[in-house]
């Protein structure tokens, strides 16, 4: 009987025209900034750190690889099933700010008086298409409504490394000069994650409301493969040249660097994880109706 009695109460509440309430759209952008860093140095297309930053003849500038800062845009659908209280859907597209992770080197060859000047620079970015389906929770006071948001992300990831290597040298047997300009385009699967922001609305007329929030965004992404999409050696486009194993590349859990690889299959490489974890400050506009 007490549990009838519940779920009548629940109905009357659930589909009470006072309680069940309107449907709206959320219309919002802001800024992002990265909340977690990866020590990033010089990598080789199997993600081993090949240049020593210890040396004290090179340099590595810029370790801390973050691709939390950017853009962060987006729409939102929720349906009001009880008084202040929101579920919504929101389709929402971050790009990150492009991260520089520089190297240079410089050394000298006493016993052949030769010198090697190298320099390198890996430039990433990416961009994550998301689905977050969250609940909303207001407590209105006269025309402001403070409200606590959480929920869980579905994403889809796009990423960049674009290199460009160049070496000056007077060693024998080399080149004077070489340079190589490439684009490694990452591929994934479903990435997933979470969210949760404070903000408050103002309302500022019968169906309008502006808001601002806090957001924290809990992402990572770890490659499941990537695909040389650009490769310029010394001003010669090299792409067509290359084997499947030169150009494309899977990521596994450990260095498989040693092992014999066939040319018509990709390398497998040591897998990373890249952080897209941020703070965005967010505003925009709710329309009721």
């Amino acid at each position: 009987m007490k549990k009838l009695l519940v779920l009548l109460a629940f109905s009357v509440i659930l589909f009470n025209p006072v309680y069940c309430q309107k449907n709206s759209i959320r219309i919002f952008g802001g800024k992002t900034y990265g909340v977690q860093k990866l020590n990033a140095y010089a990598r080789s297309d199997s993600n081993i750190v090949y240049h020593d930053s210890t040396v004290t003849t090179s340099n590595t500038k810029n370790s801390n690889l973050t691709l939390g800062d950017g853009l962060y845009l987006g729409a939102a659908y929720a349906f009001h099933p009880v008084l202040n209280i929101l579920l919504e859907i929101e389709g929402s597209w971050y790009h990150s700010k492009s991260f520089p992770v520089k190297y240079v080197d410089y050394y000298y060859i006493p016993d052949q008086q030769s010198y090697v000047d190298y320099k390198y620079c890996d430039l990433y970015s990416g961009d994550l298409y998301m689905l977050r389906p969250q609940i909303i929770v207001r407590y209105p006071v006269s025309k402001f409504y403070p409200y606590l948001k959480c929920g869980v992300t579905v994403a889809y990831c796009t990423m960049t490394r674009k290199s460009d290597n160049s070496c000056l040298t007077t060693l024998s047997g080399y080149y004077p000069y070489s340079s190589m300009q490439t684009t490694l385009t990452y591929k994934s699967e479903a990435v997933f994650g979470f969210q949760f922001a404070p903000g408050i609305e103002y309302k500022f007329d019968k169906h309008s409301l502006v808001f601002v929030e806090i957001l924290y965004s809990g992402i990572t992404y770890t490659p499941v493969k990537s695909e040389y999409t650009r490769f310029i050696l010394s001003g010669n486009n090299n792409l067509g040249n290359m084997t499947v194993s030169e150009k494309e590349f899977e990521y596994c859990d450990q260095n498989n660097s040693g092992t014999v690889q066939d040319p018509n299959l990709p390398t497998k490489a040591l897998k990373i994880t890249f952080p897209f974890n941020n703070i965005a400050f967010t505003t925009g506009i709710r329309i009721e109706f």
